[in-house]
């Protein structure tokens, strides 16, 4: 299995989450941590998450793999038979990055007739404390906007830009389209 998604992901996204692994990498090698860091165009790397998993395991004569849990199912599904490749266990464990971790859902979710993500938000917001007034109603009054959102833009766009009037002028979306990222992307990406 591939490490890349079955979808075409921009450019932009690509560059900046291998530049976040190289400096991430950089920096616990700072600190003196020892880091096993394969560049993306190393002739020898094998372009999979399993495959790459399996040389390192090879690399430092492992006798196990601690794996934090992947957001992609197809990635977990692929995770699950690592041990395979690894010749050893691979240790997936849930991932405390999120508020809500995917068994916590599917607790949330079980014996519902149908799921919508609002109501959910709702549970999570009361559950975290997050965006609630004294009486743990929603703050400022509404849970959210959805019924605003699901109208039409406006005909001229969605949006004005504040320093020159004109519609969908954005300084951020200008500095990343795509065009100019592909143009300063690295030829290297690894």
């Amino acid at each position: 299995m591939a490490a890349a998604p079955p979808f075409a992901p921009r450019a932009d996204g690509i560059v900046l989450i291998l530049s976040a692994m190289r400096h991430f990498a950089a920096e616990l090698t700072a600190r003196g941590l020892q880091v096993d860091y394969v560049r993306l165009d190393d002739p020898d790397n094998t372009q999979s998450f399993r495959g790459e998993m399996a040389r390192a395991v090879a690399r430092h004569a492992a006798s196990g793999v601690v794996v934090t849990e992947p957001g992609e199912w197809r990635v977990l599904d692929d995770m699950r038979s690592w041990h395979e490749a690894a010749g050893c266990p691979v240790d997936i464990r849930e991932d405390d990055r999120f508020l809500c971790s995917i068994r916590e859902f599917r607790d949330w979710a079980a014996g519902k007739r149908s799921l919508r993500m609002e109501f959910f938000y709702r549970d999570m917001r009361r559950r975290h404390a997050l965006l609630l007034d004294a009486g743990e109603g929603p703050e400022g009054g509404r849970w959210n906007f959805d019924a605003e959102n699901r109208k039409r833009l406006p005909r001229g766009g969605g949006w004005r830009c504040r320093t020159c009037a004109a519609w969908r002028c954005s300084p951020t979306a200008a500095l990343w389209a795509p065009s100019r990222m592909r143009r300063r992307a690295p030829t290297s990406t690894g």
